[in-house]
């Protein structure tokens, strides 16, 4: 039986949007780890629709001098040895790997959103809760550490517990890139991820212009599949730290 057709995610059907639609959002955000929108206030631009959500972040802020831009254009693109510190440098077309966003920052971003531009329906985003990493895992989660791969010229790496607290919140940061496991418990970890990620993950498919995805970062890993080299894509990718009270 193939699990993953019980876990497709039931949209929110959001053509006309208005305050009750965000709160609903804010609400299976709390409750699942993120909320899937279908067409979402197309015409909006994405700075619109997360200032509704919440607290827009402002990565120079967090690491100024990386010209990590507030709103992020995601295009599919071959991968390049020129750029070696984004995946679609990396992974180009291929498969992303599930991740944590800015896994290797101290706090990661708490929630980040997805909104389509152009969508591909061959395209899927995958999530996968913290919570089946953490049950498959058992407690070698809490005892897993990570360190990042790279850091600048002069700098000491600073081992990451994989499983953190934040302002009384519980996350977990995961990243095959750009962190690597420093004790055994974190290389047991990869291994669940892998050995559950088919059976387990959520598929989630933005497909037409304005449809919304919000992750909760810290709860969530997200990944995508494969992009054929004749597909068009284009997402737009913003950071918000904190939702507002319901």
């Amino acid at each position: 039986m193939d699990t993953r057709a019980s876990r497709e995610p039931k949209p929110l059907a959001a053509s006309i949007a208005n305050n009750d639609c965000f709160e609903q959002l804010m609400l299976l955000v709390s409750m699942n780890g993120y909320a899937f929108a279908r067409t979402l206030l197309p015409e909006s631009s994405t700075q619109e629709i997360a200032i509704r959500l919440g607290s827009i972040l402002d990565p120079q802020k967090i690491a100024p001098g990386h010209g990590i831009a507030t709103v992020q254009r995601l295009n599919p693109r071959e991968s390049s040895d020129l750029d070696l510190h984004t995946y679609g440098g990396v992974y180009g077309r291929n498969e992303f790997p599930l991740h944590s966003d800015y896994a290797h920052w101290g706090s990661p971003p708490r929630f980040l959103m997805l909104r389509c531009l152009e969508g591909a329906p061959s395209v899927s985003t995958y999530l996968l809760p913290a919570s089946d990493i953490l049950e498959h895992a058992g407690g070698l989660a809490e005892r897993a550490v990570v360190v990042p791969r790279r850091t600048h010229p002069g700098r000491m790496l600073c081992p990451m517990p994989v499983c953190f607290r934040d302002g009384g919140n519980v996350g977990l940061r995961w990243d095959y890139l750009f962190l690597k496991p420093l004790n055994q418990a974190a290389i047991r970890v990869g291994e669940s991820i892998k050995s559950i990620q088919e059976i387990r993950r959520i598929d989630v498919c933005l497909a037409d212009p304005g449809d919304t995805l919000i992750i909760d970062n810290w709860r969530m890993l997200h990944g995508r599949s494969s992009v054929p080299s004749s597909t068009h894509r284009r997402l737009e990718r913003i950071y918000v730290s904190k939702l507002w009270e319901q």
